[in-house]
């Protein structure tokens, strides 16, 4: 067999190869990208900030995870005064999933804030917000997970993740999810899973069968 003919298509192969692992490339960061996990930031906390994350960039593509795990450092000087947990300025992204597993100890409410879009398939939660009643809380009540009114979500449609643009929400522990701002769907719609309460609209709202946001 002739070699000038078997060299060239080796070299066209590696090359191709080159090319598919340099496209692929972004999905290697693609994972939990934890808040704070290390108790570096003070509060309240900006989540447009990438020291604030692990590892230090900000979580936007399809496979990320944005993840609230531990964030317990820079805790209020004064715990008794401490009633909502803040994490301000989170940033408009693309996340496969937001993930709520624990708050501090001395949180009455976690409030993620900010002013733009979340587009993402699944949001879990799967831990407490103790509010203690040292803080104005009652023996075995839990606080609630807030994200509110400036964040709208949206579940878009994904021909491979999420084909029907459905928003998935799951709870797991004890205490509400309050979704404040705007959700939007595609013919998928919502849907709930777990023991957890799911509450649409704000504070002030009559949550007994009516809605006080936007849908």
């Amino acid at each position: 067999m002739n070699r000038n003919i078997i060299k060239p298509r080796l070299r066209l192969l590696f090359q191709s190869t080159c090319l598919v692992a340099t496209a692929l490339s972004p999905a290697a960061r693609a994972g939990d990208f934890l808040f704070d996990n290390n108790g570096t930031a003070t509060y309240p906390s900006d989540a447009s900030v990438p020291a604030n994350w692990n590892p230090n960039s900000l979580p936007n593509g399809p496979l990320d995870n944005a993840v609230f795990s531990n964030v317990a450092g820079g805790m209020n000087t004064n715990p008794a005064a401490l009633t909502n947990f803040e994490i301000n300025n989170m940033p408009s992204a693309t996340l496969n999933q937001l993930r709520f597993t624990s708050a501090p100890a001395n949180a009455t409410a976690f409030n993620l804030n900010g002013a733009g879009t979340l587009t993402l398939n699944q949001i879990v939660v799967s831990g407490s917000v103790p509010n203690p009643p040292s803080v104005g809380g009652t023996a075995a009540n839990n606080g609630q997970w807030q994200i509110n009114p400036g964040l709208s979500l949206t579940a878009a449609v994904d021909p491979l993740y999420n084909p029907t643009g459905r928003l998935q929400v799951v709870t797991t522990a004890g205490g509400a999810l309050q979704l404040q701002g705007q959700i939007t769907t595609g013919a998928g719609g919502f849907l709930k899973e777990g023991s957890g309460a799911v509450r649409f609209g704000t504070t002030g709202a009559t949550f007994d069968n009516a809605i006080g946001g936007d849908i």
